[in-house]
């Protein structure tokens, strides 16, 4: 049996590095511009700067799919590093097989081009951000955090990891959303940002049972990661995240998700669960009324976004706006909000409740608030002739006149305008990008702690009339400051032995059954 497990892991190593190298291979080729390969050509630049030519990995169709295949199973070989079953490798390197063979025969990041390109493309103008370098890394490795739990015998410091990079990657892409593109928030209930937040929900609502949880609610949390892909790679969810679809692509990744479906499925069953500690048992009151709203939560991202999907399918395409989102879960927030406020007065007098445990709920309740809070922002579309000032719905906006100065790239020009929305001066912008046929709003904001201005550019004359997007966000910070705090709670609580004295690395698998 020993040798069968040294047998098994070596492949999933194995698996792991040829992934691991492909990749290398890919991001050499973005950072030296190698004009021969057509992803190159396609999403790099040669005078953009090597981060953002190293992010055209990710920034394509085809780079993202093995560039995740290779974070998600590189993070999952090495979490099970001292696993001593042979299912888990097993499985973990037939699903890196099962990507890599759907990237080379649909989805070939390696095609090279008869006649090499002269400069290339370059990424999407929008896509050129800070954050593009952190939040797609990011949001693969809490994926591949979260194959690990699916397989490990003991997933409790995966859950917690994935739990903090899928925060963190979150975060961050709605901070990049709420700054840079000028869409008036950070969250769109868009199909690709609600991919990674359902496996989150799962996650929380698992990690909140803990000991108790069931081995198919941990597992679940992988297998919609990989219908998200189906889903946002098929086509047939409209999303401005989402990449070219692809039939083969769609079945590649439909077969690796029924499979792993029925596969961990049966593993599940197989697991049962395991019998908690009287401690866990005493927490366990709380815990799972939590556990069940974030699960409803889930729910209900999950019936949003699956089922436009399944009705593009049979010819009868259907829109979900946010209002659903935000209707039909704002009961279920506002619960959550009260139970974190009765779990804390009702363990004032418990000792089981750690320090990292009172700091993710402060967190999550934070991140609550502000969420409810930005819920009551006010907003307004307003035409400003030069030299004039308007106030309207609350907002008084003085327009100071149109400057045009070069863009952020050669060849490219930038119009600004110089207003002041309620004494505070806002310098929004239109950018044209003729290589792309289009311009992208540039928004300028002021914080505060207890608000932001936002102000948009949509419109500018020549006599100088402009026409901005302005908005009031209440709380705003606490959104980020909330996301922060859980994020840095996770990380120390995964850190952290369990409070029977046993590590997970030492802590024996749950009894078969």
């Amino acid at each position: 049996m020993a040798a069968v497990v040294r047998v098994v892991k070596s492949a999933s190593w194995l698996v792991a590095g040829v992934l691991a190298l492909g990749t290398v291979r890919l991001a050499w080729a973005f950072v030296s511009s190698d004009m021969t390969f057509s992803a190159v050509a396609e999403q790099s630049r040669r005078s953009s700067h090597w981060v953002y030519r190293l992010a055209g990995v990710w920034g394509s169709a085809e780079g993202s799919l093995w560039f995740f295949a290779a974070v998600v199973v590189g993070v999952s070989v090495w979490r099970l590093k001292r696993c001593t079953s042979s299912w888990p490798h097993a499985f973990v390197a037939l699903t890196g097989v099962a990507f890599g063979i759907v990237c080379r025969v649909a989805a070939n990041p390696f095609e090279r081009l008869a006649v090499p390109a002269v400069d290339g493309r370059g990424l999407t103008p929008i896509l050129e951000h800070p954050a593009m370098a952190a939040h797609p890394p990011l949001l693969y490795v809490g994926f591949g955090l979260l194959l690990a739990a699916a397989v490990n015998p003991n997933p409790r410091r995966d859950l917690l990891g994935a739990v903090a990079a899928l925060t963190a990657a979150m975060a961050l892409g709605g901070a990049w959303s709420y700054a840079e593109q000028g869409w008036g928030g950070y969250w769109a209930w868009d199909p690709v940002e609600n991919t990674s937040l359902i496996p989150w929900f799962v996650a929380l609502a698992a990690l909140h049972l803990a000991e108790r949880a069931p081995r198919w609610l941990i597992a679940l949390a992988w297998v919609l990661v990989v219908w998200g892909g189906v889903l946002t790679r098929s086509g047939t969810a409209t999303s401005v995240h989402a990449f070219a679809s692809a039939a083969a692509v769609t079945w590649g990744l439909g077969a690796l998700a029924c499979v792993s479906t029925i596969a961990l499925g049966i593993a599940a069953v197989r697991r049962g669960v395991s019998t908690p500690n009287a401690a866990a048992e005493r927490s366990l009151r709380g815990s799972t009324i939590a556990a069940l709203l974030l699960g409803l939560l889930g729910g209900i991202v999950f019936i949003g976004t699956a089922v436009p999907a399944f009705a593009e399918l049979f010819g009868r395409p259907i829109a979900v706006r946010g209002s659903y989102f935000a209707r039909l879960s704002a009961p279920f927030a506002f619960a959550a909000l009260a139970v974190l406020v009765w779990h804390a007065a009702s363990s004032r007098r418990r000792t089981t409740i750690s320090s990292t445990a009172w700091l993710a709920h402060a967190g999550f309740g934070l991140l609550l608030v502000g969420v409810v809070a930005t819920a009551f922002d006010a907003s307004a579309e307003i035409p400003v002739a030069a030299g004039e000032q308007v106030t309207v719905a609350g907002f008084t906006v003085a327009n100071a006149g149109v400057s045009v100065e070069p863009g952020p790239h050669p060849e490219t020009d930038e119009v600004i305008a110089d207003i002041t929305v309620n004494g505070h001066d806002l310098r929004p912008s239109l950018v044209a990008y003729p290589e792309r046929g289009g311009r992208l709003a540039e928004t300028a904001m002021r914080s505060r702690p207890w608000a932001d201005y936002q102000a948009t550019l949509l419109d500018a004359d020549d006599d100088g009339t402009v026409i901005v997007e302005v908005r009031w966000r209440p709380l705003m910070q606490l959104v980020w400051l909330g996301a922060t705090v859980l994020c840095v709670a996770a990380l120390l609580r995964s850190r952290r032995p369990r409070r029977t004295g046993r590590s997970d690395a030492d802590a024996s698998p749950p009894t078969d059954r």
